[in-house]
């Protein structure tokens, strides 16, 4: 059976306006769970730039005859504005195809035990960094890689772990530095560390810095990742610098209880 993964374009919808300064990112996700379906593809309508009523002649090109939707973007707060946006293209498909297909709004596999990104299923060159991200680089091509899934701590507010249906758990460093490779192959240097926290004082993020540190790889790579502001000192982002982190993204939760409560 033909099976097809679908990332939905929502960019519109999540970022009006200002759409020409954010990112196109990899759906590192689809084309990790396409290396458990034989033969499966991928298409990606934000990078393809499709419209909904391009789906389905895409989806007749590829003679799909079942298809995936992912309605997760790259974080758990995609999902707000992809759910609409992908249940509408189910109904497009199911009405004009009469195939199966299934909506997912959270990760239905384990990412950490995916193995390597197959990045062959994916247009690369067609991804494209935050406006930030690439100040004063020679190049704006995107990718992305995790080293860990879900997170370590048990906020009560947060969605974190219903988004990935696991508790916190690593992922082999040198499946890291093979996606990172894999990508300055061709021509990417810019990259975002997807991992809900990943600079964090623990054995498997300094493992990858130690990787990326090696052979001076830390100084051709530009990489974003998240923080807290508890979870670094000046030793850790002396490290994070040597291994190309350029760029820390801190969650800072309100201080208003009314907001929280929200």
């Amino acid at each position: 059976m033909s099976v097809v993964l679908i990332k939905p374009n929502a960019k519109k919808k999540q970022y009006g306006n200002v759409i020409s300064l954010s990112a196109i990112e990899p759906p590192v996700w689809l084309a990790l769970y396409a290396n458990q379906i034989p033969g499966a593809r991928v298409v990606d309508m934000e990078a393809e730039n499709l419209g909904p009523e391009e789906l389905v002649p895409r989806l007749q090109a590829e003679s799909a005859e079942r298809a995936i939707i992912f309605a997760t973007g790259s974080h758990p707060s995609a999902h707000i504005q992809q759910t609409e946006v992908a249940e509408g293209l189910k109904a497009r498909v199911e009405q004009s195809l009469h195939i199966p297909v299934e909506v997912f709004t959270y990760l239905p596999f384990r990412p950490n035990e995916a193995g390597a990104v197959n990045w062959n299923l994916l247009p690369v060159e067609r991804y494209r960094a935050h406006n930030w991200h690439a100040w004063g680089r020679p190049d704006k091509f995107y990718g992305a890689t995790f080293s860990s899934v879900s997170c370590p701590f048990s906020c009560e507010f947060c969605c974190i772990k219903d988004f990935y249906r696991s508790e916190y758990a690593q992922r082999e460093p040198r499946l890291v530095e093979a996606d990172i490779r894999a990508l300055l192959g061709r021509g990417v240097t810019n990259f975002k560390m997807m991992d809900e926290l990943f600079a964090i004082n623990n054995k498997g993020t300094r493992a990858v810095l130690e990787l990326l540190s090696a052979g001076g790889l830390g100084e051709t790579i530009n990489i974003w990742a998240y923080a807290r502001i508890d979870t670094v000192n000046a030793e850790l982002l002396r490290e994070l610098r040597r291994a190309g982190v350029r760029w820390l993204a801190y969650g800072i939760e309100s201080g208003n209880e009314e907001i929280r409560r929200g």
